[in-house]
């Protein structure tokens, strides 16, 4: 054997075979899925509504009295007694001022007292204690009603002065009124009567400057020779006179 072939048999003997079609297993990882993410909440931002500040009442507003009065001209109960609390009672006191008006004039006392009582049995069968119930109803109104009207007398009495003090106020902003319409017409006549004058002065500079041009063209007209010296007749004194209409008086012989 040729030592070329020994050569190639020992090189050959020596490698692995490896099969090329052979498919090596890949291990097969798998991945967990991300943990879903829970949903945050975000809480919506709370508006705080701004509050206004209240108006301050308007001091030249008179006191609403109309709603203590009805349409005959009479009290309005509800209203007056709106806020106080009073004790309910068989018979008040309006029901007794309605009973003693009623009454026919010249009424005995024991009349009276008869007529009273019997209206007091129409609704309870203790007029003594119905009696003593409608007293301390009318102290209870009484006392409501006054302070009532000295309530709204302090209102009434604070709404005058503060009608009268913008009286004032408006009575001093109508003399500065006047004061400034014065003094603005003075001014005004003031100023007019300058325009006048440097009108009349503006006037009298455009007329002389036309004189003053005819006088430029005079001379022009001299040093050329042009002219015959004699002065144009809107510059002569004979001219102006009988514009004036001054005439030289005759000398007498």
């Amino acid at each position: 054997m040729r030592i070329g072939q020994k050569l190639r048999q020992a090189i050959t003997s020596s490698f692995i075979e490896v099969r090329l079609d052979e498919e090596h297993a890949v291990p097969t990882i798998i991945v967990a899925p991300p943990p879903a993410q829970e949903a945050v909440y975000t809480p919506e931002p709370v508006v705080v509504l701004e509050q206004l500040p209240e108006p301050e009442p308007d001091p030249l507003t008179p006191p609403d009295l109309s709603a203590a009065l009805k349409e005959d001209g009479s009290l309005n109960d509800n209203t007056i007694y709106s806020g106080v609390f009073l004790s309910a009672v068989p018979f008040n006191a309006e029901q007794a001022v309605e009973v003693l008006v009623g009454m026919p004039y010249g009424v005995t006392a024991r009349g009276r007292c008869e007529t009273m009582k019997q209206a007091i049995s129409v609704v309870t069968t203790d007029p003594c204690s119905a009696g003593h119930l409608v007293v301390s109803d009318a102290a209870q109104k009484m006392v409501a009603l006054n302070q009532y009207l000295t309530r709204n007398r302090g209102e009434l009495k604070a709404f005058r002065r503060n009608v009268a003090e913008e009286m004032e106020r408006l009575h001093e902003r109508l003399n500065g009124l006047r004061v400034m319409v014065d003094e603005t017409n003075a001014n005004y006549q003031a100023l007019e009567e300058a325009g006048r004058v440097r009108v009349d002065n503006l006037t009298g500079v455009i007329a002389f400057f036309d004189e003053f041009q005819a006088y430029l063209r005079l001379e022009e007209d001299s040093v050329s020779g042009q002219g015959d010296g004699e002065l144009p007749a809107y510059l002569r004194d004979d001219t102006a006179m009988k514009l004036l209409g001054v005439t030289k008086e005759k000398e007498v012989a």
